[in-house]
């Protein structure tokens, strides 16, 4: 009992150092957990890849583009970890940063895109969306957050309403994919024709920017069956 206790401390005080002002530091936590997880076996890291699912999603947006690749790698990690009986709980996790993968896939740093999305494409295998799988597959970024708001109706609001922070986001393509998904949201789904009219304009504008850049992240050859 009193090393579990001591190692669930010593867990703790590394979790905290996620937060930690340094970058250094919390590339060094990273790494430490990139390598626990890698030597437990399933039935130990689950309750820790439970505990880091909840962690990790602030990093994404870290402003070291390490952080954010590391990061968004462990949490891919973290999928592979889970037995049978947590699985339900990391779904729920899951659900939770589907829409801030999708909009960092449009991060200037190229790892860092392409790390969001080889994890999203982790997430759409493990929550059993073939569609959203096939998407990502084929390279059709521009069709993921028309088909997250498909495949989970129950949770578009939810969904618009934490893209609204990506509006503020320091980089430009991420904002702008930010606006297009709320605009493809109230497209299909406001009852009031002024606001699908706008919707429609704004997404009609932004397809007509974004265009040439839409196979700029595209992941042939990947597979995760």
């Amino acid at each position: 009992m009193a090393r579990e206790m001591r190692g669930r401390s010593l867990l703790d005080r590394i979790l905290r150092c996620l937060k930690d002002p340094s970058t250094d530091i919390r590339m060094e936590a990273l790494l430490f957990f990139q390598t626990m997880m890698g030597q437990l076996k399933r039935k130990e890291a689950s309750p820790i890849a439970l505990l880091l699912a909840q962690k990790l999603p602030p990093l994404f947006g870290d402003e070291s583009s390490q952080v954010q690749e590391l990061s968004l790698s462990l949490f891919g990690d973290t999928m592979k970890a889970v037995v049978s009986r947590d699985k339900a709980e990391m779904k729920e996790a899951i659900r939770g940063v589907v829409v801030s993968l999708f909009l960092h896939m449009n991060a200037e740093s190229r790892s860092v895109a392409e790390a969001s999305g080889k994890t999203l494409l982790i997430c759409a295998k493990f929550l059993g969306w073939r569609k959203l799988k096939r998407v990502i597959k084929k390279g059709k970024n521009w069709m993921i957050g028309e088909t997250l708001l498909k495949q989970e109706r129950s949770r578009v609001e939810d969904y618009v309403c934490f893209s609204l922070h990506y509006l503020w986001d320091s980089q430009a393509g991420v904002r702008m994919e930010a606006i297009r998904f709320i605009a493809v949201n109230s497209l299909e789904y406001d009852p009031d024709p002024s606001v699908r009219s706008l919707a429609a304009q704004t997404l009609h504008i932004l397809q007509s920017v974004r265009e040439p850049k839409r196979s700029r992240w595209s992941f042939p050859g990947l597979c995760f069956c």
